[in-house]
């Protein structure tokens, strides 16, 4: 095996600020970040013992039973690989398999549709891989289209919204003992059906017959391991795991856009403060607070730790009217700089008075700071404090 480098990219300075939650665009990810700065390739040769001759490989010259012997090594899958596959089967994404709810009584159509064992075509383009068997009525389809462009054209999954037959098999990946990789729409996940061969012989499938042609999702799974390298410890690979339900169990269905979200409120949920103020204290939430609980300061907060010091509202209004001197104020009457003071009153008395509590207070670096106080709100104001004397007789 030989190592290549890949010619060094210079002059594109730093790394693109990522702008967009989007792949492959402008502003978004850029999907060739991260490939490796090396490209492999593999060279074989035959080698001939005791006394090591070497022939290069392919090889035209060599007997027809050596090269099909070499082919065969070559086609074989490691050890290691046949390891990780088999802890892997009948998992996605490392999580067992459940049987489809749809497999018991699945409906399948007489419609007379028989599957050839080879030259399989999407029913609506002209793909030739990634097809997908209906289990109802027989159609084949090609699978989703990945972000890339590459998969298929989205066929299979556009078919089963429009007529709703939930299940469909991978062709190729069909085994003689009547595994298969099963896709179940409606539960949007990959499933088991332990009748895969009734159903397949519904439309003149034996699986008898049938040799894997192409790669399952788990080898798929697999290659997406090599490939990304920390793949396989996220997903715990090699690990049987045992689906789990309930509450602080099931996590939240991703609606297309809203994983970000999702993650966060599931935190939330682990933590047991938010579970006591919020979950096991919603019945007193809504039963004591106003109908829009959401926008209540109270509820925000837990009041139950939180301590704010009262302030009558006279208080605030004798700070508002208070004197207040001013030095260096030039007095056109002095005609000269003294010192004045400076009170606040009403000239007319008006019809509404509308009074706003400002809870901010100018700190010593000329920064506003909020002031967590409570103030005590009268149902009557006695305003009339605040109007010159002078106006009244």
């Amino acid at each position: 095996m030989s190592e290549i480098p890949e010619p060094e990219q210079t002059g594109d300075g730093p790394e693109k600020k990522i702008t967009r939650l989007a792949i492959g665009v402008e502003g978004g990810f850029d999907p060739d970040c991260g490939k490796p700065k090396y490209t492999y390739t593999e060279h074989y040769s035959v080698v001939v013992l005791p006394g090591f001759h070497t022939f290069p490989w392919p090889n035209d010259a060599l007997p027809d039973v050596v090269k099909k012997s070499v082919q065969a090594v070559l086609d074989a899958d490691s050890p290691f690989k046949l390891a990780e596959a088999e802890a892997l089967h009948g998992t996605w994404d490392g999580e067992k398999r459940e049987v489809s709810v749809h497999s018991v009584n699945l409906k399948q159509l007489d419609n007379g549709v028989k599957i050839p064992p080879s030259g399989w075509k999407c029913a609506k383009c002209d793909l030739t891989n990634n097809l997908w068997l209906n289990l109802t009525d027989g159609s084949i389809l090609c699978g989703r289209r990945f972000f890339d462009g590459s998969g298929g054209n989205d066929h299979a999954v556009e078919h089963f919204r429009a007529t709703g037959y939930p299940l469909a098999v991978k062709l190729g990946t069909i085994t003689a003992d009547g595994t298969g990789d099963v896709y179940s729409y409606a539960e949007d996940d990959m499933v088991e059906d332990p009748y895969l061969a009734e159903h397949l012989k519904h439309f003149g499938i034996n699986v008898q017959q049938l040799q894997k042609t192409e790669k399952s999702m788990v080898e798929l799974e697999l290659e997406l391991n090599r490939r990304t390298g920390e793949w396989n410890t996220i997903q715990e690979s090699g690990s049987e795991l045992r689906p789990l339900h309930g509450p602080a169990l099931t996590g939240v269905n991703n609606l297309g856009n809203s994983c970000y979200i999702n993650s966060v409120v599931q935190v939330l949920f682990r933590m047991p403060d938010f579970i006591r103020r919020y979950v096991e204290g919603a019945p007193e939430i809504f039963s004591t607070f106003p109908e829009d609980p959401a926008n209540d300061f109270n509820v925000q907060t837990d009041p139950s730790e939180v301590v704010r010091p009262l302030i009558p509202f006279q208080a605030c209004l004798d700070a508002f009217m208070k004197e207040e001197l001013i030095e260096q104020f030039f007095s056109s009457a002095l005609n000269k700089k003294v010192t004045a003071r400076k009170i606040t009153r009403l000239a007319t008395f008006p019809d509404y008075l509308w009074i706003q509590l400002k809870k901010f207070t100018i700190k010593e670096d000329w920064t506003p700071a909020k002031l967590d106080v409570a103030v005590d709100m009268p149902w009557e104001v006695g305003v009339i404090v605040i109007v010159p004397k002078q106006t009244f007789f």
